[in-house]
């Protein structure tokens, strides 16, 4: 508001020393006739002005509160849904499933050699394989799926309802995906997944419990050798199902 706050001072300003002239008749009746010309025009002009600004600062402000709205729901590296954003639309996608007795299901992602690449080509080539990852993800699953970052190399897959394709198909994709290798700064650099699938109602009813079911399936990947998918027995089980690649 700093510019539109200066011009209404200046503004303020001429419009009073415009009125008092006139109230005082400085000048005499011919300077009173012209001066009473371009205050007309003046004021025209003026507040035409005064309109600009002030619809320039409104555009601003809806711009800066689109971006403030941006930003607490999507991760500030890759744009998907953040954390805080996944588990509010996961709790409401849990009572949907409740009240309409459908199948909700969890994958839960985590990239192979993710360290390695760090290690290696650095934090910023990581920071681009992951906005290339995150990509990848949104344009393998489903129309509708919702993809979130979790983590640092952490990401998971919302599929509401799980009918017809299910999680588990869409594991599979996802595995022949990233079968592709990335090119990151000049490098093609490789990765895969290790991803564990959880159902609701099947695996528990609560955000926690499901995320936790999913968690311990995609470790037991991780134990097995890494690249593929595991179904989870149970939220206090480690796997009941296993699919590598």
């Amino acid at each position: 508001m700093r510019f539109p706050l200066r011009f209404a001072v200046i503004y303020g300003a001429m419009s009073g020393l415009l009125l008092l002239s006139l109230d005082l008749g400085w000048g005499g009746s011919l300077f009173s006739h012209g001066a009473a010309m371009f205050g007309s025009g003046y004021i025209a002009v003026s507040t035409g002005l005064w309109w600009w600004l002030l619809r320039g600062e409104q555009r601003r402000g809806e711009q800066r509160q689109a971006q403030l709205i941006n930003d607490a729901i999507h991760d500030a590296l890759t744009q998907l849904t953040n954390r805080r954003a996944f588990l509010q639309n996961f709790e409401a996608a849990i009572h949907r499933s409740q009240r309409n007795q459908t199948r909700l299901g969890l994958a839960f992602i985590d990239l192979d050699g993710f360290k390695m690449v760090n290690d290696i080509y650095g934090h910023g080539a990581g920071d681009l394989l992951l906005v290339a990852v995150a990509q990848r993800l949104s344009e393998t699953v489903r129309k509708g799926d919702l993809v979130a970052r979790v983590g640092g190399d952490e990401f998971v897959v919302l599929v509401e309802p799980d009918q017809g394709e299910s999680c588990a198909a869409l594991a599979q994709r996802l595995l022949r995906a990233f079968q592709v290798p990335f090119e990151v700064e000049g490098r093609q650099i490789g990765v895969s997944l290790s991803i564990g699938l959880a159902f609701c109602p099947d695996h528990g009813q609560e955000a926690s419990s499901l995320l936790s079911a999913a968690d311990l399936a995609m470790y037991q990947v991780k134990k097995n050798g890494r690249n593929g998918y595991m179904v989870a027995s149970g939220a206090a089980q480690p796997h009941l199902e296993a699919t590598s690649s």
